[in-house]
């Protein structure tokens, strides 16, 4: 099962002060454990 999470965090820049960075995090889940 692979879960894709979408997630938003905020960077604030000396300069421009207002960047809006969006990002995408895959995870993949196994039902195995090592």
């Amino acid at each position: 099962m692979v879960v894709d999470r979408l997630f938003v965090f905020y960077i604030r820049d000396r300069s421009t002060e207002t960047p809006l960075f969006w990002g995408r995090i895959v995870e993949e889940e196994t039902l195995q454990n090592d």
